[in-house]
């Protein structure tokens, strides 16, 4: 990748400037685990998921197999709880279903290959869960 900077303006892709910089970066584009991403804020508290609300998460919810192909396994431990599938790219909410206790079986086969956010109301701030559609 080539970055240029001119004084005054746009410099020309093959144009000659005065004052300016050019500098050259290697990108590496590779595949990433959703663990290799910053926790996520919980938005009621202020504190990032894994300071202090590591063991009501682990209780209260748990997504499975990550990454999943067609099907997304989610137990959680309280009844008729709103949740949401997030695209963890664009923000966009992309479904949005009920859970019950103990395991749900969500049909992600429509979602395209990427990284993904479940956001489950808890019963004191949402609970989420990042996860890979394959």
């Amino acid at each position: 990748m080539r970055v240029a900077m001119s004084d005054g303006g746009y410099s020309d892709v093959c144009g000659s400037f005065t004052y300016a910089e050019v500098e050259d970066y290697t990108v590496n584009i590779t595949a990433m685990s959703a663990t290799a991403f910053a926790p996520i804020s919980n938005e009621n508290s202020g504190n990032r998921l894994g300071e202090n609300d590591e063991n009501e998460v682990a209780a209260n919810i748990k997504a499975f197999p990550n990454p999943a192909k067609d099907k997304l396994s989610v137990k959680i431990s309280f009844d008729n709880t709103k949740a949401k599938i997030i695209n963890f790219t664009t923000g966009a909410i992309v479904k949005e279903f009920v859970l019950n206790r103990n395991e749900n079986i969500i049909d992600i086969s429509d979602l395209v290959n990427g990284i993904y956010i479940l956001s489950v109301e808890g019963e004191k701030a949402p609970l989420t869960e990042v996860f890979i559609k394959q």
